[in-house]
């Protein structure tokens, strides 16, 4: 308000700026509150959760330094894969399900592999640009309140959010 009586102000970038900043805010309390319930101590959690953060800030930087290969994308895309299936394993104590699967996603991204190669150029990078917090954070900056980005601030929020109603849940049962 003090500035306002020096000159005129751009009130859109500014509201714009505050909602981002709600947002950004939002989802990195959601990750604290999750990194809090999984650890045991408070001291751990303020370290795990600043090591957390501190990463999100990185990504970008990462993003630029990660290999750019076809085969480097093929095999972070087979790094992916694993991911599901730790998570369909912890859940069913199933092997042959879990092969059955991994089988499946396996000719899926061998296929996609050999019909078209290029698909897997600069995967490590693109996937991380995904998970960057900060980077969608500059359209709210210039005043724009794009949808795909006010989206993606709700569903990491209510992501980790679930995470952790998840493991509060799990710890009262156990």
């Amino acid at each position: 308000l003090l500035l306002s009586f020096h000159g005129k102000l751009d009130w859109p970038m500014i509201f714009g700026t505050y909602i981002g900043f709600i947002l950004l805010g939002a989802s990195f309390i959601a990750i604290g509150v999750f990194v809090s319930q999984s650890s045991e101590g408070i001291v751990s959690a303020a370290v795990l959760t600043f090591c957390a953060l501190i990463i999100t800030f990185i990504i970008d930087f990462m993003q630029q330094y990660m290999p750019a290969t076809e085969l480097s994308g093929l095999v972070w895309a087979a790094i992916l894969i694993t991911i599901p299936l730790f998570w369909l394993y912890s859940k069913g104590r199933n092997w042959v399900v879990t092969a059955a699967v991994a089988l499946i996603l396996t000719a899926v991204i061998l296929l996609l592999w050999f019909l078209d190669r290029n698909m897997f150029a600069g995967l490590i990078g693109k996937s991380l640009g995904w998970l960057s917090l900060t980077r969608r954070f500059g359209s709210f900056s210039m005043g724009i309140l794009g949808l795909d980005s006010i989206l993606y601030y709700l569903s990491f929020t209510g992501f980790f959010l679930f995470l952790t109603i998840q493991g509060l849940e799990k710890r009262r049962w156990s």
